[in-house]
């Protein structure tokens, strides 16, 4: 069992620190960001507001230390403070809720704090390299190769899954030539093809794990291979969580899975940059959505006033391949990894993936959610791991204004799979 500890931040800002942290989040949203960064809420003096926007109006962002600490609660065995997160971040926003007219001595600024390396890949293109002969997966290394050679020893590359539906196909050249160096993965995932299966990539400098000893925490994550990939973590060891869990929201991939996968009544096209194209002539047969006719009631309102109550519904009918649609596929690479690519998606979305559930940890550890990573949270079936993350975010609250401590809460969206 876990003894729950509370939380400390103090932000060290252009030589002054302040403790004074009313909220702080870090964001790890791989299927929106690229990379994780932090918001925080801190009151300071309203001089060191406006020195901070000052300064980024100016773009001279300002480097601010980041210490988390760990306090140990009333309950605690232990009772020391333990030093958990320590990091200089670059400041690229420093907003209040109120204008600043000094006619107070502190307010409330929000803060937007990111890695400078994460940062600084952002800003500029110099990874500007024609490559020869190579695999994109080769490419990434390269890449990662040129990370390390630049910025020093401040990576972790991770690499979960990778060995599943390998793309071994050598390209005569990949062009590096992207908006900013720090597309370069993204870039390769999705015109190169490192695998023939549904991939992210994500930047880590928040991250809270065992696993890390580095800086920045680079995931490459195949969400096909689950099966044999996936660590398995059993939530039952954890008391934080098994008793202080909330399910907020599960969407099923049948909501949106017709714009995703039915594409029964589309022409298949493959085509590839030697004017080469592979295509499926005739559609296999598909359904479509007709409307009943439904039914009609009339409603009085008030005195002559009425209106009409339509009640319809939808049926799902069948056969009909009837149509001129279709839908492009460019395989850079070949067209037969086209296909491989095509089916794998089909089943990825059909088979192996079931919903989107929404949790949130209430006073838990802040290391127990990893990307890459299966959990048993069905209370029912806790011997199978169906869920793994997609979006994490740590937040580290008060508890109330009088209180000087943080709890952690962890808002955690799962990709569910069917079976494991």
């Amino acid at each position: 069992m876990e003894n729950l500890k509370d939380f400390e931040i103090n932000l060290l800002i252009n030589e002054c620190v302040h403790t004074d942290v009313q909220y702080c989040s870090f964001i790890r949203t791989p299927m929106s960001k690229l990379v994780s960064f932090c918001i925080i809420k801190i009151v300071v003096p309203e001089l060191q507001i406006l020195e901070l926007q000052s300064q980024i109006s100016n773009n001279l962002f300002p480097l601010v230390g980041l210490n988390l600490y760990t306090v140990p609660t009333s309950n605690s065995v232990d009772d020391t403070s333990e030093l958990i997160f320590n990091k200089s971040l670059t400041c690229i926003s420093a907003v209040s809720p109120k204008p600043i007219k000094l006619e107070q001595s502190t307010n409330i600024c929000t803060l937007i704090l990111v890695h400078p390396i994460t940062y600084y890949l952002f800003k500029y293109n110099t990874y500007n390299l024609i490559l020869e002969n190579m695999t994109a997966r080769e490419s990434l290394d390269n890449f990662h190769g040129f990370l390390s050679s630049t910025f020093g020893d401040i990576f972790k590359f991770s690499f979960i899954g990778d060995n599943a539906d390998k793309n071994t196909y050598k390209y005569e050249q990949i062009l590096m030539k992207v908006k900013n160096d720090l597309l370069i993965p993204i870039y390769l995932i999705n015109n190169y093809n490192v695998n023939n299966s549904i991939c992210f990539y994500f930047y880590d400098p928040f991250c809270l794990s065992a696993d890390n000893d580095k800086e920045i925490f680079c995931n490459y994550i195949n969400l096909r291979d689950y099966k044999n990939s996936f660590k398995l973590i059993d939530v039952s060891l954890y008391t934080d969580i098994s008793f202080m869990t909330d399910k907020i929201k599960i969407v099923s991939i049948v909501d949106f899975k017709n714009d995703i996968v039915d594409k029964n009544l589309n022409q298949i096209m493959f085509t590839h940059s030697n004017i080469k194209f592979k295509s499926i002539d005739s559609p296999v047969t598909g359904t479509i959505f007709k409307k009943n006719p439904g039914s009609v009631t009339e409603l009085n309102v008030i005195e002559d006033r009425k209106i009409q109550i339509v009640q319809n519904g939808f049926e799902l009918n069948s056969p009909y391949n009837n149509t001129s649609a279709n839908t492009q596929i460019y395989c850079p690479d070949l067209l037969s990894n086209g296909e491989l690519r095509y089916a794998n998606s089909i089943d990825f979305y059909k088979n192996d993936v079931k919903e989107f559930a929404q949790y949130e940890f209430y006073n838990c550890i802040p290391d127990i959610f990893q990307f890459g990573q299966l959990y048993n949270l069905d209370p029912e079936i806790i011997t199978h791991y169906f869920h793994t993350p997609i979006n994490i975010i740590n937040c580290f609250v008060r508890k109330d204004l009088k209180e000087p401590y943080l709890t952690h809460m962890a808002k955690v969206l799962f990709l569910k799979y069917r079976d494991v």
